[in-house]
């Protein structure tokens, strides 16, 4: 029955100077000029992550939602969206969310080079580096899903108190450093790897054995060939025998 959010969230607090404070605070006036519902709060304590929050119904590129039965867009190709839907949804129509359709969310920013981890485009600010905001820390998005009482105009203080619908960790490896859930999920990787090489191992030893198995039943035959020779050598063999019994007799 409420609205859903798209959040940037810093977990770490924010340390800005009186110049970056300044300059943090015309772009984000900027931004909520463009975004209709746009709120944002800055914290310098680890009690509530700074966010910024937009309502998905006007901040999305593409939004499309497709009825049961139907097939939805293929990601990867050209989202259809009709102009006169998407000019009213951008003006504040109210999405009626539910539980049967399919939800396909296009967003794109000319604002920040996720790249080179820059904020840019800004009237009258040169590009600037993420890390002077929010430092080495890695970048949150979420999705939060609050109550109709909610006024979208408010700060969402306690935004980790709504319902968060999907969160996506992302760092920059030459300028940020791994978050809490990509440090949790290489971990589990390491673990992981660690008990597939044990049981990779387990199947070597096994192996081995049965090979040097093979390798002593081979050697066996082998010892065994000399007496399995066929007819003919062994009628050899008699004739050689009788002979000498021969020349015995003739002694």
């Amino acid at each position: 029955d409420g609205d859903v959010f798209v959040c940037c969230e810093l977990d770490e607090p924010v340390r800005l100077g009186m110049i970056q404070r300044t300059l943090v605070n015309t772009v984000l006036k900027f931004v909520k000029k463009m975004n209709q519902g746009f709120s944002y709060f800055l914290s310098d304590t680890s009690e509530n992550p700074s966010y910024l929050a937009f309502p998905v119904g006007t901040s999305m590129d593409r939004f499309c939602a497709t009825k049961p039965g139907k097939e939805p867009p293929k990601l990867g190709n050209e989202i259809y969206e009709d102009p006169d839907l998407m000019r009213k949804r951008r003006n504040g129509m109210k999405i009626e969310w539910n539980t049967e359709d399919v939800y396909t969310l296009a967003l794109w920013s000319a604002y920040f080079d996720w790249i080179d981890w820059q904020i840019l485009n800004f009237p009258g600010i040169r590009p600037f580096s993420a890390t002077s905001v929010a430092g080495v820390q890695p970048i949150k998005l979420t999705l939060y899903s609050v109550s109709n009482n909610f006024d979208s105009m408010d700060r969402i203080d306690n935004i980790t108190n709504h319902e968060k619908c999907l969160a996506i960790e992302i760092s920059n490896s030459a300028k940020s450093t791994l978050g809490a859930e990509a440090k949790k999920w290489k971990s589990n990787s390491i673990i992981e790897e660690e008990v597939m090489m044990e049981v990779i191992g387990d199947d070597v030893v096994k192996e081995e054995v049965i090979d040097s198995t093979n390798d002593m039943n081979i050697s066996v035959r082998s010892e065994d060939t000399p007496l399995n020779r066929d007819d003919s050598t062994n009628d050899q063999d008699e004739d050689d025998l009788d002979d000498n019994s021969d020349d015995d007799d003739d002694e």
